[in-house]
């Protein structure tokens, strides 16, 4: 009898040491499984990644009941420059090199969480029944308008800067440049025929049925487009666990799926080549 009492004595004292434990030090750092208090998580994301993070949102929701993503849509520009006047969201992506070393180069980004989610390649688009087929036609009498981003606040106008840079043709079509503030507003006035070409990602020349790709550029004309997530640095993250759950989920074979069917480049080997190799 009394070797019973000691051995329900101990178990009522693990487990009390068990619940203090976890209350005090572990409960921020579990994913929201055992318990459904509601959490909110927010992300900053490149508008060129609406499509497939919106999908992603509502699988994760459906998943997840429990958890609710609030997703703000910017280019990556805007994300560093919130990022830089002390905006801490969960977790927040860019798609520029030059944007995540300048976010770097600050300590914001809490250690070890840089992960790159997905790639992209830039593109030039056309009406849909236009007779462009080669970045050289650009040079035509017959393209006078060319839509193209901001190259000092979109990454895609970065991006076509450097490109036709390397190309020798910058100096030859700059005149013919129409600047727009983001991706959508250049696929838009490429589908109306507001303008008769567009440089864009991949991936944003596939959100519209009146435009196509009329050519893809070289791949060694620029730097590889990476989406890099990353979590940003703060005293105390409330919501680790849960920040960790979406990041595994994100590089998932399905949210991946979402991805690639959105134009973008996979980073995650499927199960299927792995078997194959």
């Amino acid at each position: 009898m009394k070797k019973t009492l000691s051995f329900l004595t101990i178990a009522i004292l693990l487990g009390l040491g068990a619940f203090f434990l976890y209350d005090n030090y572990l409960k921020d750092y579990i994913p929201n499984i055992f318990h459904l208090e509601p959490i909110e998580l927010s992300v900053y994301a490149p508008s060129s990644l609406r499509t497939p993070l919106d999908k992603v949102k509502e699988a994760y929701q459906s998943e997840n009941p429990s958890v609710t993503l609030t997703i703000s849509y910017k280019s990556s520009y805007e994300i560093t420059k919130d990022i830089l006047a002390g905006k801490k969201p969960d977790l927040a992506i860019v798609a520029s090199q030059k944007d995540l070393q300048q976010i770097t180069s600050k300590a914001l980004i809490a250690p070890d969480t840089q992960e790159v989610l997905a790639k992209n390649t830039v593109v030039l688009i056309a009406p849909v029944d236009s007779g462009l087929n080669s970045v050289e036609g650009l040079t035509s009498n017959k393209i006078e308008k060319i839509a193209v981003g901001n190259p000092d606040s979109t990454s895609i106008g970065h991006y076509t800067t450097s490109i036709l840079k390397n190309m020798g043709l910058l100096n030859s079509l700059e005149w013919k440049f129409r600047e727009q503030k983001n991706v959508q507003e250049i696929v838009k006035k490429v589908g109306d025929k507001s303008d008769e070409a567009g440089i864009v990602f991949r991936s944003d020349a596939l959100t519209n049925p009146k435009v196509k790709v009329a050519a893809e550029f070289p791949q060694t004309t620029y730097t590889p487009i990476t989406y890099t997530m990353f979590e940003t640095a703060t005293e105390k993250n409330e919501h680790f666990g849960n920040v960790k759950a979406l990041e595994e989920y994100l590089l998932s074979e399905s949210a991946q799926k979402l991805l690639t069917d959105s134009g973008f480049t996979s980073v995650v080997t499927s199960k299927t080549d792995k078997n194959a190799k």
